[in-house]
């Protein structure tokens, strides 16, 4: 079985270099919130460094992996505290699927009262 292993310009590795119009708009958004929690900017992006700084900065955990086409994330809160969470995120990149896991768990922080910020 053959794979298309291509490597897009900011050195993600793609196997779907053609996302759909809603995946676009997604990640614009995700991006957007992720801006507001303090994460990267419209001028530096969001690139993997910066994404996993974000989770690590905060003591969790995160891990990749390959889902068909596709790369899945999933953030998780590291301590073994009451409440732990895990958010995962589908997306066309590594960097989106970490986007968007990153997200998902600020989110869930938030709305549990757990300090969002970095530490």
């Amino acid at each position: 079985m053959e794979t298309d292993m291509s490597t897009s310009e900011k050195g993600g590795t793609v196997t779907n270099p053609l996302p759909t119009e809603e995946e676009v708009s997604d990640l614009a958004d995700t991006q957007k919130a992720l801006n507001a929690f303090g994460i990267g900017s419209a001028e530096s992006g969001h690139d993997m460094g910066q994404l996993a700084a974000a989770v690590y900065a905060r003591g969790w955990s995160y891990t990749i992996d390959r889902l068909g086409s596709d790369y899945r994330a999933i953030v998780l809160q590291s301590s073994r505290e009451l409440g732990q969470f895990q958010a995962t995120g589908v997306g066309w990149t590594m960097e989106a699927a970490l986007a968007y896991a990153l997200e998902k768990a600020l989110v869930i922080a938030q709305r549990r009262g757990v300090p969002i910020g970095s530490s």
